[in-house]
Parts: structure tokens; C-alpha cells; sequence
């Protein structure tokens, strides 16, 4: 009599074939839920800096003492000791215009390649940057104003002084 091992057979495997057939793995009426999410994603304008003009300390003369010109946000040039302006040459901060999104903030780092200006042979005047950058965009723009100040030594050799500033932003 094999028959009622072949019912009790057929009985286990329908029994485990409900079992993972029915919600909750188990008999009958299981409890479920669930939840819907949005996703989103924003692309911004890619942050933008365009030079609009150079810093330049423009023309004067030395004299046997040291002084210092200085160049303000707004191009003005002020010279303390016993340097002489000479009226020619240009004088201007250096401008720089942000570009982006919006109103969002932003960092500004100002740099320049040596703490001196240097005429290439070897003869140099200190710099001192300062800038007026502002912390955020209005209407996806700002300005950046880069300024600052030259230490010239008494006797300062005549001469064409140069340096680079950099001038980075970033969101």
C-alpha cells in the first residue's frame, strides 16, 4: 500500500507551495505597506570669472627714502612718503566678473605668483593684495575688485615691475 505515502508526499509539497505563494510567507492575509519618494535634481550654471581690467599702480618716482603707492577698490592711487606721482600711466584696480546661478554663495581665493613685483633683474618692490570680493551672486553676477599696495625701497631702480595675480571662485 504505497498510496498513502504518495497522498502524504503530494500533501507536504502543496503545503510548502502555498506557504511561499501567500503574502508574508505564511498563511493567509499578510500586513503590507509602502511609500512613494521623489527624486529631484538641480543643475546650476557652471560658475564664471572674466578679468575686465588689470591692477596697475601706474607712474612714479623714487627718492632716496622708501615710500608706498597704494591702489584702492575704486582705481584711486595714494602714495605716503617721498615718491611723486607722475600723472601718466594707467591706475586701476584689478576687476573681475562673476558669473552663475542665481543667488547662490560663493568663495573667492587671491593669489599672486610672488609676494614681489619684479623688474627681471633682480631688483623687486613688496606686494600686499587685498580684494572686496562679496560671499554670494545677485542675479547670477558679482563683482571682484583686486587692490592693494608697493613698498618701494629708497632709490628704487628705474624700471617696468611685473607680477601675476590669480584670482579663483568657486560655489
Amino acid at each position: 500500500m504505497r498510496i498513502p505515502a504518495i497522498v502524504a508526499f503530494s500533501s507536504v509539497l502543496l503545503a510548502a507551495g502555498l506557504s511561499q505563494a501567500a503574502p508574508g510567507g505564511g498563511g493567509g492575509g499578510g500586513n503590507t505597506g509602502s511609500a512613494t519618494a521623489n527624486v529631484t535634481a538641480t543643475v546650476v550654471a557652471p560658475i564664471t570669472l572674466t578679468k575686465t581690467s588689470d591692477l596697475s599702480f601706474g607712474d612714479f618716482t623714487s627718492d632716496t627714502a622708501p615710500c608706498t603707492v597704494s591702489i584702492g577698490a575704486t582705481s584711486t592711487q595714494t602714495i605716503t612718503g617721498n615718491c611723486a606721482p607722475l600723472g601718466s600711466g594707467s591706475v586701476s584696480a584689478a576687476a573681475f566678473t562673476v558669473g552663475g546661478s542665481g543667488n547662490r554663495s560663493f568663495t573667492t581665493n587671491v593669489s599672486a605668483t610672488s609676494p614681489n613685483l619684479s623688474d627681471g633683474a633682480g631688483h623687486t618692490m613688496g606686494l600686499t593684495l587685498q580684494s572686496n570680493a562679496p560671499t554670494h551672486l545677485t542675479n547670477g553676477a558679482a563683482t571682484v575688485n583686486v587692490y592693494g599696495s608697493l613698498a618701494v625701497a629708497g632709490n628704487q631702480v628705474a624700471g617696468s615691475y611685473t607680477d601675476t595675480v590669480t584670482v579663483t571662485v568657486s560655489y
